[in-house]
């Protein structure tokens, strides 16, 4: 059996001390909640929460509603959720440190650049940071040598958008480049 990891780690200096706080707010942890109705709402997760899981937990069971936990700036756009066939959702696949002086974000065995870029882009939008730039690679590995498991890809966000390639689409890009001139397309 073989273990598949995509890596990467980026960080960006502040501008600002208020940078440090806009950050700490956005990724400050809300829950969002469903029910058989697909009505989603979500509010702040308090500390009494935390500490109190299993009286929580039967709340949910006896309303039917079902939770998970998100960073807040994942709230702004709830169309970003994918639901799973098993019912969970994709919402942020990343670690992060944050110092006096900057934001690290990295993954050790998984990060998904979407939810990175989402941020910074919202960031840079929000403090109208037209200037300023944001990008992270990442490499997919495996334990073992297998043909096609690895590869990368990477993103590059600004004020304006956010531009991602892959090193798989890539090169498809140039496979199907290659076969074009070669059949005088």
């Amino acid at each position: 059996m073989a273990n598949n990891y995509c890596q990467g780690s980026q960080s960006w200096e502040f501008d600002d001390p208020k940078h440090r706080a806009w950050f700490e707010h956005q990724l400050d942890t809300v829950e969002v909640f469903w029910d058989d109705t697909d009505s989603i709402g979500w509010r702040q997760l308090t500390d009494q929460d935390r500490f109190n899981t299993e009286i929580y937990d039967a709340k949910l069971d006896k309303f039917n509603v079902d939770m998970i936990e998100i960073p807040r700036f994942r709230l702004d756009d709830l169309n970003l959720y994918e639901q799973n066939d098993d019912d969970s959702m994709s919402y942020c696949e990343f670690e992060y440190e944050i110092s006096d002086k900057e934001i690290w974000f990295f993954g050790e065995e998984y990060i998904n650049l979407e939810p990175v870029a989402d941020l910074m882009h919202k960031f840079f939008k929000e403090h109208e940071l037209h200037e300023t730039y944001f990008y992270m690679s990442t490499a997919s590995t495996c334990s073992k040598l297998r043909v096609e498991e690895f590869g990368g890809g990477a993103c590059f966000v600004t004020s304006d958008g956010i531009e991602y390639m892959g090193t798989y689409s890539w090169i498809q890009e140039k496979i199907q480049e290659f076969e074009n001139k070669a059949k005088g397309i």
